[in-house]
């Protein structure tokens, strides 16, 4: 079985065949945060991906195929229920101007992506310990990201409610899906409308593995309703739709 250093020139192919270009420097930086989270594995559940090609694919270059279609600069960049770190830490680590801010309801979770961050010299990660909910209604994160992510949280009827109030007006959200991602779309386009969001479309993606992934893309069009999201459980309870 090979480790995952050996498995570099994988990483390389593979991000370079959905169009993005990263150096031996960021290479190794993306692996080591990859080691990391095995490390803390046999520890706490973060992840049931743990065979080293696999890791690669399915969680580094799964994490940055959103890259050839997203503006890179100065931006903010939420991760909604960040889990192990994915998509956000990799996205930080290859674009080191975005601001990224991890969000995950697990404490023991969010403080390994603490300690990952400072390890891997990663300035420009914060993580917070907040339900999703809390996020959408606090005044320092409400409609303050210009991007943000999730990925294996909910359907997209129960996590619009999550992340689009963190929305800026003109932001984008980047839903990470499945085979399943145009039917949710379809089904949660009236929780959209109520949350001031607008359906852009659908990105497919193919990893090495030769499976097909989609990236769900959400434009925020209208500030969300101050009521939403709602209290605690209630959006996965009771979806908008």
């Amino acid at each position: 079985m090979n480790t995952l250093f050996e498995l570099a020139p994988v990483l390389t192919a593979g991000l370079a065949r959905l169009g993005i270009s990263v150096d031996r420097a960021v290479t190794e930086k993306l692996l080591l945060f990859a080691e990391a989270v095995l490390t803390e594995n046999q520890r706490q559940n973060l992840t049931r991906i743990t065979e080293p090609a696999a890791v690669v694919s399915r969680h580094l270059i799964d994490s940055l195929a959103v890259l050839p279609w997203v503006s890179r600069g100065r931006l903010r960049v939420c991760d909604v229920g960040t889990g192990a770190g994915f998509p956000g830490v990799p996205l930080a680590i290859v674009v080191p101007e975005f601001e990224v801010t991890l969000i995950d309801s697990e404490g023991k979770k969010v403080d390994f992506l603490k300690r990952a961050a400072s390890e891997l010299g990663l300035a420009n990660v914060t993580a917070l310990h907040l339900r999703a909910e809390e996020a959408g209604q606090d005044p320092s994160l409400r409609e303050s990201f210009a991007i943000v992510v999730s990925r294996s949280v909910a359907r997209l009827s129960i996590l619009y409610e999550y992340t689009v109030p963190l929305l800026s007006i003109g932001g984008t959200l980047w839903a990470y899906k499945g085979e399943t991602a145009r039917t949710e779309a379809a089904e949660a386009e009236p929780a959209l409308q109520i949350l001031g969001g607008a359906l852009i479309g659908c990105k497919d993606y193919q990893l090495p593995t030769g499976e097909t992934h989609t990236l769900v893309q959400v434009e925020k069009i209208a500030p969300t309703p101050q009521r939403y999201p709602r209290r605690a459980g209630i959006p996965a309870k009771r979806p908008l739709c």
